[in-house]
């Protein structure tokens, strides 16, 4: 059972960086889905802006927000490196092994 998580861990980290490299979009959407609209003040927090703004403006919202599109493709990258330490680990185990 250990083989099959030692080889869903790389898969899911290939995913997850190509998610947030080219597609940072969609993981805006997903990372803003579960902010509720509804506020009884009126008042906008800085996660519904965000989620307004992506929803309204789903092309220019990375001008908008520069930090949230710089982490999330960071992210991409980090997960492009767990990626290849995971495969790297993997085939020298089974060489060694």
């Amino acid at each position: 059972m250990q083989d099959f998580g030692a080889l869903i861990v790389p898969f899911v980290m290939l995913v997850s960086g190509w998610l947030c490299t080219r597609r940072p979009t969609s993981v805006v959407r997903f990372m803003t889905s579960w902010v509720e609209q509804s506020n009884p003040t009126g008042k906008l927090n800085k996660s519904q802006e965000l989620a307004k703004h992506v929803r309204e403006h789903p092309d220019s919202w990375a001008q908008q927000y520069p930090l949230v599109y710089q982490q999330i493709q960071i992210s991409g990258f980090v997960a492009y490196l767990i990626f290849v330490v995971g495969l790297f680990i993997i085939l020298v185990s089974w060489v060694t092994g």
